[in-house]
């Protein structure tokens, strides 16, 4: 099974294996383009050849050959050796009709064809002396008139002929240079072009592998932070619900405990008993039952002991400052309890899955107003907006209700305002209830807290 480390090490394979190609190709073919290019050695070997072969037989459009056939008849007094001679002119002169009608097609260059035909023209009035004169001269064996027309008719047409001949190399040879100048530029651009597209497309290919790379690293980072995340989520949620079951345990054993002293009418023994579990689950706080004691409303005193009790199962430090003996509040005390139960819970839960632990609870008031303060740290930074729509959590699903519900208890007080404010660090949730007397849809609110 591919994993990122695999992906990588295939990569790096790849890149490797055509770097190694591509270097390997390109060198096969620049040590092709040098063996064969202008000036190389394999072209060199051609050349000379090629002018060698140019040296040793004459060309197939220069009568020289016949000329000379002329010159050994008109010096010859064997009729065999004579006849010998004339088979051969005229196998010489066939030969140069043939080349002279395939090179007069496929000449385009107009001084060429010029020349071209200034020589032709020299070489028919040539064979038209020779069939006119010489021939008949060697058929009547007058060997004076056969030297005479060869060395003062044949001859000067001869010479016009190889003038124009000796021109026409000129222009060749001219040509040819030109032609090898070009394709040497040319094979040379050639290699600067190869050069630059092979750089341009290896940079690419480079550019390319680099940023597939970084993706694969950036991936394999991104799913190493997940699963690191997860990892502590998974623990929190283990150490949470592991605190959850202390809680319900311990909150059972405090509760028959409570309901012992209530039964008995012992109120001392009961004082006693909350303060022994307040100082014992906040050793390393300043919070004892004096503090709770202040509180005149036993409905919030019991509401702030079951979550102390909460939060100390979670890891938890939840630390109390109270300024308000709370005994005069224009609010319904279910919905007060149910209120600060939800913000509690949250900051509580909240604060469990922070770094820092700490659920900072304040109670205070006013000459207009009563506060309840609740501060917790986070791990997550929410959304002070969607953090109260219905069934937004970022705990999980089938969360996301308690907010809502605060939300709805306070929408029916005009005196009572939960104002919220979100850091990166701190989440802080402050209920406010003024003092005036206010009315709900229904009902004026007389019981005081």
């Amino acid at each position: 099974m591919l994993n990122s480390n695999n992906i990588k090490k295939y990569l790096i394979l790849l890149i490797a294996i055509f770097l190694v190609s591509s270097v390997l190709t390109n060198l096969f073919f620049f040590n092709v383009i040098n063996k064969i290019s202008i000036e190389s050695d394999l072209y060199q070997k051609i050349k000379s050849s090629n002018d060698l072969k140019a040296d040793i037989f004459p060309p197939k459009l220069y009568i020289i050959e016949s000329y000379l056939v002329v010159q050994q008849i008109a010096n010859e007094k064997d009729p065999d050796k004579i006849n010998e001679y004339m088979e051969k002119m005229v196998e010489t002169r066939q030969e140069y009709q043939d080349y002279y009608q395939k090179w007069q097609k496929n000449i385009n260059d107009k001084d060429i064809l010029k020349l071209l035909a200034s020589s032709n023209m020299n070489v028919n009035k040539f064979y038209q002396i020779y069939d006119e004169k010489f021939v008949p001269a060697v058929e009547n064996r007058n060997y004076q008139v056969m030297q005479d027309v060869a060395n003062t008719e044949m001859m000067p047409v001869f010479e016009r002929h190889r003038d124009a001949i000796d021109r026409m190399s000129v222009i060749l040879e001219e040509s040819n240079y030109n032609i090898e100048t070009n394709a040497k530029a040319y094979v040379n651009k050639s290699q600067a072009i190869l050069i630059i597209v092979y750089s341009v497309s290896l940079l690419v290919i480079l550019i390319i592998s680099f940023v597939f790379y970084k993706k694969v690293s950036d991936i394999e980072e991104n799913n190493l932070a997940s699963q690191h995340e997860t990892k502590l989520a998974n623990q929190r949620l283990e150490v949470m619900v592991e605190g959850l079951k202390k809680f319900k345990h311990s909150y059972e054993n405090t509760l028959a405990s409570i309901d012992g002293y209530v039964m008995s009418d012992d109120n001392d023994g009961l004082k006693n008993y909350l303060n022994e579990i307040i100082v014992d689950k906040n050793k390393n706080e300043t919070i004892n039952y004096f503090k709770l004691n202040f509180i005149k409303n036993p409905a919030i005193t019991g509401l702030i002991i079951s979550k102390m009790i909460y939060a100390e199962n979670l890891g938890v430090k939840l630390v109390l400052k109270v300024h308000s003996e709370v005994d005069n509040i224009k609010m319904k005390s279910s919905h007060l309890c149910e209120i600060l139960g939800i913000l509690l819970d949250n900051a509580i839960e909240a604060a469990g899955e922070s770094d820092e632990k700490k659920v900072y609870f304040k109670i205070g008031e006013s000459v207009e107003e009563v506060i309840f303060k609740i501060k917790n740290s986070i791990g997550v930074v929410a959304d002070p907006v969607k953090m109260f729509e219905k069934n937004w959590s970022t705990k999980g699903e089938n969360r996301g209700f308690g907010l809502w519900i605060a939300k709805d208890i306070i929408n029916q007080y005009d005196n009572v305002i939960l104002n919220t404010s979100v850091d990166e660090k701190y989440v802080e949730q402050d209920l406010l209830i003024l003092k005036d007397l206010v009315t709900n849809n229904n009902d004026i609110f007389t019981d005081n807290l």
